[in-house]
């Protein structure tokens, strides 16, 4: 559950920066009315993975149950994230070559069955049961514990669906399930992968195959950098570079999908 909980905060504050004047706000904060303004550009940029966090709460907010702008409850509006940049990360958990870490095939192959069959499963049924039985017991002094566990068994239920969007994130980012085209297609133009040449644990092949059919994916490889490149002589020299590729593919990335077909059309694209 750190995931979909790491996922949950990204968005709230992204959210609570682009609404900085609402009180009720479940991450306001008094001086963002100071720094921000509903038209600040938020931007994600994750490394290793938190890069894997970012990317979900990216797509999230783009193809999530509710579009940019709309309400959660009257609390919060859905935040528009302009960008996502990952530093040496991978576009899933289990797309990660697990040998430079120490973890053996086999070990890295029960971490996904765990996930599949158990991390939901077993927690869900848990869950029931102690549901079941303080329904049964119709106690007073548990009413607030059967509604904590009504709200976690819908949760649950809600991640352990298939059809359901926070599953379907959580499985591909974490399970390494295959990507929708569709929805990565038109998220693409803003994603910005940076791959260490020396990185191992982040195969380049990983973040290859994400490009869809058309031009709008950006990749960038630097030489010599592995995936603890802290505090190393390549980074020294190239992060000057990098850290301007970066600000320049916040002002300057492709065009949305869709969006060249209208300028060259003499409309103007909404981008």
């Amino acid at each position: 559950m750190g995931f979909c909980q790491f996922v949950s905060d990204v968005r709230l504050l992204a959210s609570a920066v682009q609404d900085p004047g609402n009180e009720k706000h479940p991450a306001y904060f008094p001086s963002y009315s100071d720094w921000f303004d509903e038209h600040t550009k938020v931007h994600f940029l994750g490394y290793s993975l938190g890069g894997l966090g970012c990317l979900a709460a990216f797509l999230k907010s783009r193809i999530g149950e509710k579009p940019p702008g709309v309400s959660h409850g009257g609390l919060w509006s859905e935040p528009t994230i302009d960008t996502c940049t990952l530093l040496c990360s991978g576009a899933s958990f289990l797309d990660l070559d697990p040998r430079p870490l120490g973890f053996k095939q086999r070990i890295w192959d029960s971490i996904r069955e765990y996930y599949y069959y158990r991390k939901f499963e077993e927690l869900l049924r848990r869950r029931q049961r102690e549901l079941a039985d303080l329904e049964a017991s119709a106690s007073s002094a548990n009413a607030r514990r059967r509604i904590e566990l009504k709200a976690q068994v819908k949760t649950l239920g809600a991640i352990r669906t298939q059809g359901s969007r926070n599953y379907r994130l959580f499985e591909r980012l974490v399970l390494g399930e295959p990507w929708n085209s569709d929805e990565l297609h038109r998220a693409s133009n803003r994603i910005l992968p940076i791959l260490g040449g020396a990185d191992r644990v982040v195969p380049e092949e990983s973040l290859l195959r994400l490009r869809s059919e058309s031009r709008q994916f950006c990749v960038l490889k630097v030489p010599g950098l592995t995936q603890e490149f802290q505090h190393t002589p390549e980074w020294e020299y190239w992060s000057r570079y990098v850290v301007s590729i970066i600000a320049h593919f916040l002002e300057h990335h492709p065009p949305d999908i869709g969006a060249e077909v209208q300028s060259e059309s003499g409309q103007e694209g909404d981008i």
